[in-house]
């Protein structure tokens, strides 16, 4: 029989007592329906205070935990990575820029094919020159200037486009790094830690009582019976006598004392305060 099958035959308020482990989460556990438990490192944690406290082997379950953890984590990064592809390639202005590209190919072309026919005249091109007063206001050197200036503006035009389109793609470039550093840091950012799990263990017959930050509501215990503290909220704790253990993930602490105790959970540490703090959080009252 596996520690996993041992685990889901064990009394569930037995499996409380030496764990402080609520039920529901045991359940998850074994059940494999990791969703309930919320996270990959609440998951591990729990697995490891059970084989600590019951001396079972729950690699397997644990190996479980990460194979469920892990696929979530591939399944978002494939997504991401296609749908990145997927929109880097919208960019009009290469278009533009190819249009550009041919039409000053073509002005370079006609310029070259005019200044060949000018080159070598013909005797009735020489004719129609002498007859035309018009024609004898026409010179090489003004026809070259007009198309060297029409060359030097569509050089600008496609200097602004490649500038502009270098601007646009280098704008691109950033967004896509910054995303990919968000979805890495995404990623990469470790789950939070649970709360801890706390317990006051008297060693005798004790009186309890404890006051709800977030509203000041109370609850009090007479039991012999561990206690385990609610470490989701913030609280007080005022003890009858001071003969007691405290439990904190595991790491026990022993007091020995005949008078009250008092604690102040916040920020998920525990620390003894005195008479006076215990009045200060608690509105000027002794309970």
């Amino acid at each position: 029989m596996s520690d996993i099958e041992k685990l889901k035959q064990m009394d569930p308020e037995e499996v409380y007592q030496k764990t402080y482990i609520a039920p529901k989460m045991v359940q998850a556990l074994v059940e494999e329906d990791f969703k309930r438990i919320g996270n990959r490192s609440k998951a591990l944690g729990f697995v490891k205070i059970l084989e600590r406290e019951l001396g079972l082997d729950l690699s397997e379950l644990r190996q479980k935990i990460e194979e469920y953890y892990g696929d979530a984590v591939e399944y978002s990064q494939a997504f991401a990575i296609d749908e990145k592809s997927h929109t880097q390639h919208k960019n009009p202005l290469l278009y533009l820029f190819v249009v550009a590209v041919v039409v000053i190919v073509g002005a370079v072309v006609g310029y070259r094919y005019l200044g060949h026919s000018q080159s070598k005249p013909t005797h009735q091109d020489f004719l129609a020159q002498s007859s035309s007063s018009s024609f004898d206001s026409f010179s090489p050197s003004s026809s070259s200037a007009m198309v060297a200036s029409e060359i030097n503006e569509s050089n600008h035009s496609i200097q602004s486009l490649a500038s502009s389109d270098e601007a646009n793609l280098s704008f691109e470039t950033n967004a896509s790094e910054v995303t990919e550093n968000n979805e890495r840091e995404a990623i990469e950012e470790p789950a939070a830690l649970p709360p801890p799990q706390i317990a006051i263990i008297p060693r005798k017959k004790l009186w309890v009582g404890i006051v709800y930050l977030d509203d000041y509501t109370r609850k009090n215990y007479i039991t012999s019976a561990p206690i385990e503290l609610n470490t989701s909220r913030d609280q007080l704790i005022v003890t009858g006598h001071g003969v007691l253990d405290i439990d904190i993930d595991g790491n026990i602490t022993k007091y020995n004392s005949r008078h009250k105790l008092r604690f102040l959970y916040r920020a998920r540490e525990l620390e003894p305060i005195d008479a006076a703090t215990f009045r200060l959080y608690n509105r000027g009252k002794n309970w």
